[in-house]
């Protein structure tokens, strides 16, 4: 762990981040699965290139944003000056996923963008 002293709202985002990386990758994997399948079927050549490459697309979007939110995580963690920033941007993608995102994402930037004991831990004022 760091020097810096890292408050429970911090450690909980943290642990939040990590949750969302592990169930991305996760699904990441999960996903991986009807590509073969698809690519095994009697599907016409197109539709099955198709498929595949738009299955793949997901895939690849889904393990971007797992490894987002591991960094983000890691650095929240280890309450790095970077983290900060990202798990802002995070919180407002979370906005829109109604309605625990919504709350997360509030949540989130109520409490790193104005509360106290977070803003000191990473050195902001």
């Amino acid at each position: 762990m760091s020097t810096k002293s890292r408050p429970d709202g911090i450690t909980i985002l943290s642990l939040w981040y990590f949750v969302l990386a592990g169930g991305a990758l996760f699904g990441a994997c999960v996903a991986t699965v009807p590509i073969g399948l698809i690519t095994m079927s009697d599907m016409p050549t197109g539709g099955r290139l198709i498929t595949s490459l738009l299955l793949g697309a997901g895939v690849t979007i889904t393990l971007v944003v797992g490894v987002v939110c591991a960094l983000v995580g890691w650095g929240l963690w280890n309450v790095a000056a970077w983290a900060r920033p990202l798990a802002l941007v995070l919180a407002v993608l979370h906005l829109p996923f109604f309605p625990v995102g919504t709350a997360i994402g509030i949540g989130t930037l109520w409490y790193i963008g104005t509360h106290d004991d977070a803003r000191t831990a990473f050195g902001s004022s």
